[in-house]
C-alpha cells in the first residue's frame, strides 16, 4: 500500500513541473506553443504573436532554491499553479503596444466573432428569396455577387452583414479589451439585443432626417421592423445616400471641410430626396422570404 508522498517527493515533482513550463514558456515566446487541442486559436500559433512572459506575472516558475526551502503545503499549491500553467488551453499572445493577451480571452472573443457571424449567415438564408427592387437583384444574388466577403470590422452607418475575419491578439491591449468586446457581440446575438439594434437603427434614421430637413422621408419609421431592418442592414443603398446627405448638411459651416465634397452632394439635394422616398415606397411592398427551395421528385420504384 503507497503511503502519501513525501516533500522530497513533491519537491521533485515540482522541478519536473518547471521543467516543462520552461519548454512551455519558451515555446509561447517563439509563437509556435500549438497542442493539437488549439481549436480556435490554432491559426495564431504561426510564429507571428510570440511573447516572452518569463519574469511576468504569468511567470508561475519559482527555481530549484525555492522549491528546495518549500513546506508540504506551499509545495501542493506550487503544484496546483503549475498545473494550470501546463494546460493545454493556456497560453499567451503579443497584443497591442507590447501588452500580453491570454489564450482565454482570445478564445473568448474569437469564439463570439465566430458566432456572429453563423447569425448573419442564417439572416441571409432567410432572406434569400427577397427582391431588392432598388438593386434589381434578389438578396442571395447581391449576397454572392455584390457583398464584400470578409471584413476586420464594421463601417459604415449601418449595421453591415459583411463576415468578420477572426481577430488576432494585436487588436487588443488587455484582456479586460477583449472581454468586453467578446460580452458586447454576445448580448447582441439576445432576443433582447437585436431589438435594441433594430431601435437604434431607427433613433439613427430619425436624426439623420432631422438633420436633412424633409420630413417626407419619416416614412421610413413606419415600416415593420423585418423591412426597415432589411432596408438598412442588407445592402448599403438607403443607409448609404441618407447618411451622405445628413453629412453634407451637418457640415455645411465646417471650414475644415472642402467647399466642393459638400457641394457635390447637395447639387441634387431633390433628387436624392426623390430616390430616398422611391425606395421607401418599395420597402413598404418587400416580400421578406428564404430562398424558394425546389422539392425532389420521388421515383416511383419499379415493381
Amino acid at each position: 500500500m503507497t503511503g502519501k508522498p513525501s516533500l522530497g517527493d513533491l519537491r521533485l515533482r515540482a522541478l519536473k513541473a518547471e521543467a516543462r513550463a520552461t519548454r512551455k514558456v519558451r515555446l509561447i515566446k517563439q509563437g509556435t506553443y500549438n497542442p493539437r487541442a488549439g481549436g480556435l486559436l490554432t491559426d495564431l500559433n504561426n510564429g507571428q504573436f510570440g511573447v516572452d512572459i518569463a519574469g511576468t506575472e504569468y511567470d508561475v516558475r519559482k527555481g530549484e532554491a525555492r522549491i528546495n526551502r518549500m513546506t508540504t503545503a506551499q509545495v501542493k499549491r506550487h503544484l496546483e499553479r503549475l498545473d494550470k500553467f501546463l494546460y493545454q488551453g493556456t497560453t499567451y499572445y503579443a497584443g497591442a503596444r507590447g501588452n500580453i493577451i491570454s489564450g482565454d480571452a482570445m478564445r473568448a472573443v474569437r469564439r463570439e466573432y465566430k458566432r456572429d457571424n453563423e447569425r448573419k449567415r442564417e439572416y441571409k438564408k432567410s432572406v434569400a428569396g427577397t427582391f431588392i427592387p432598388w438593386v434589381g437583384i434578389t438578396a442571395k444574388e447581391y449576397d454572392e455577387d455584390w457583398r464584400v466577403k470578409k471584413a476586420y470590422l464594421e463601417s459604415g452607418s449601418a449595421e453591415s452583414l459583411v463576415e468578420y475575419r477572426l481577430p488576432t491578439p494585436r487588436r487588443f491591449s488587455s484582456d479586460e479589451g477583449a472581454y468586453t468586446i467578446a460580452k458586447s457581440m454576445n448580448e447582441r446575438q439576445t432576443t433582447r439585443g437585436r431589438n435594441k439594434a433594430i431601435s437604434q437603427a431607427r433613433q439613427n434614421i430619425s436624426d439623420m432626417i432631422d438633420e436633412v430637413g424633409d420630413d417626407r422621408l419619416r416614412r421610413v419609421l413606419d415600416l415593420p421592423d423585418d423591412k426597415l431592418w432589411f432596408m438598412w442592414s442588407n445592402d448599403d443603398y438607403f443607409a448609404d445616400r441618407l447618411s451622405r446627405l445628413y453629412w453634407a448638411i451637418h457640415n455645411q459651416d465646417n471650414d475644415k471641410i472642402g467647399k466642393r465634397a459638400i457641394a457635390a452632394i447637395l447639387d441634387d439635394y431633390d433628387e436624392k430626396i426623390f430616390t430616398l422616398l422611391g425606395m421607401i415606397d418599395e420597402a413598404e411592398n418587400l416580400e421578406i422570404k428564404p430562398e424558394k427551395t425546389r422539392k425532389k421528385l420521388r421515383r416511383r420504384k419499379k415493381r
